[in-house]
């Protein structure tokens, strides 16, 4: 690629900094500018002044001071979930204080992470009013990057069901968003394996372009396939990286591990069926056995076995309603593929072929961040945090392929056979899709 050094851009709410990461790999050099809101870097302080939890975006900045490559950074003036219509009320904060807006003029590129609450599985069965709430930070987000800081493209993560038939809703408000805002927009499905990593992680990428009425059509976005095995990824972490601890597991799920061994012995993975291991006790009519198996052991706290007692009487009454059951359990990857980090799943995984939990460091590195970033705080809390983030080698390769095009604007390949397009790295095709 041509030299990127006169390339601009800019990160939106980079959340645990993924994002920024990302692009800063992809174009070579530190953003303009960072904007986000009031709290989101901020550390939380116990009594005797150590921090106990910090805001998402604390973590980036550190690792950013810490490399000197600190950027401005800005905070609107309003809540992430605010209802704006005028773009003019949005004023921005520094420290505090406020400041005028910094030099907009010829950002090529802004990144953002809005979060996907209103999209996630969470929100299934929401009102239409709860839905509209929650995506409001994603639809405030692209207004002002379209119409305050107008780059020629701007690239947003959020929930694989946004290229999907149930983010119809939120896709068309954003095609409406384009359409105003003199943008033509793409949505990119991909998943995190197809970029050089081992964690299954699918996630809706939307590209908006300036419309350019001398180039009509939408650039063409180009795919990437590159898989790597679980053990060669996470032989690449260095042996003397922090946040090298495995996770601790619960002393239920422990129980858990421990008396599967007492089913299957020590070869019990090749011989469990079920992810999940209360899944495979109860399949195999284990699930009363290993109840009373926890009963009987002496080194298990009281505490426990009334926990284990009460989630088993818990499965057989939602088995005798015909339902379903939450399963917080001890779970196997399969395939060699780690699972999508998110808070549930963090604090369950077991490591793909040890006996024990992943560490914070290898569940940073599936997230694509370097080795030497560090999170602050109680590790207990750090599962959110590591979940509400985009994988950075993910993200160099997004907006990589929109630096490509902003670099060839005049000859980059467009399509001008369909007004919306999903282009499907999963798939490798591209079509057309509807609102």
């Amino acid at each position: 690629m041509s030299d990127l050094s006169s390339v601009r851009y800019a990160v939106l709410q980079p959340l645990t900094g993924g994002a920024y990461i990302g692009c800063e790999e992809a174009v070579g050099h530190p953003a303009e500018f960072i904007i986000s809101y009031p709290g989101f870097a901020d550390p939380v302080y116990n009594k005797e002044g150590k921090i106990v939890d910090a805001g998402n975006e604390y973590h980036l900045i550190e690792y950013l001071k810490k490399h000197n490559r600190m950027v401005p950074y800005y905070t609107f003036n309003r809540k992430p979930f605010d209802e704006i219509s005028d773009m003019s009320d949005v004023k921005l904060m520094k420290e505090g204080v406020e400041v005028d807006n910094p030099n907009y003029s010829g950002i090529d590129l802004v990144v953002a992470v809005p979060v996907c609450s209103g999209l996630s599985l969470a929100t299934l069965g929401a009102s239409s009013e709860t839905l509209e709430k929650k995506n409001r930070n994603m639809i405030f987000l692209a207004k002002y990057a379209l119409n305050v800081i107008k780059p020629k493209v701007y690239i947003f993560e959020n929930a694989p069901k946004l290229s999907g038939n149930s983010g119809s809703h939120v896709r068309k408000i954003l095609e409406e968003v384009a359409l105003e805002s003199g943008y033509d927009v793409a949505f990119y499905r991909t998943d995190t394996r197809l970029h050089d990593n081992c964690q299954r992680r699918p996630r809706t990428f939307v590209y908006f372009f300036k419309k350019d009425n001398a180039h009509p059509g939408i650039p063409l976005i180009g795919f990437e396939s590159k898989q790597v095995t679980i053990e060669e990824f996470l032989n690449r972490i260095p042996k003397n990286a922090t946040h090298n601890e495995p996770i601790s597991i619960s002393e239920g799920n422990k129980s858990m591990l421990d008396y599967i061994k007492v089913v299957y012995g020590d070869n019990w993975r090749s011989k469990a069926t079920a992810t999940a291991l209360v899944v495979e006790f109860l399949q195999q009519g284990k699930l009363d056995d290993w109840c009373k198996w926890v009963s009987e052991q002496e080194d298990i706290s009281d505490k426990t076995k009334k926990g284990v007692k009460k989630y088993v009487d818990h499965i057989h009454y939602k088995e005798s309603l015909g339902k379903g059951f939450f399963v917080f359990s001890p779970t196997v990857a399969k395939n060699g593929v780690m699972p999508s980090a998110m808070y549930k799943t963090i604090p369950c995984t077991l490591h793909y072929k040890e006996d024990r939990l992943y560490t914070v460091r290898e569940w940073l590195s599936a997230m694509g961040m370097p080795y030497d970033f560090e999170m602050a705080g109680d590790p207990n809390r750090f599962f959110a945090r590591i979940g509400q983030n985009v994988p950075a080698r993910t993200m160099q390769f997004i907006a990589s392929e929109a630096i490509r095009i902003i670099k060839n604007w005049d000859t980059v390949e467009r399509n001008t056979e369909f007004p919306v397009i999903l282009f499907d790295n999963i798939k490798q095709t591209v079509s057309k899709i509807d609102a």
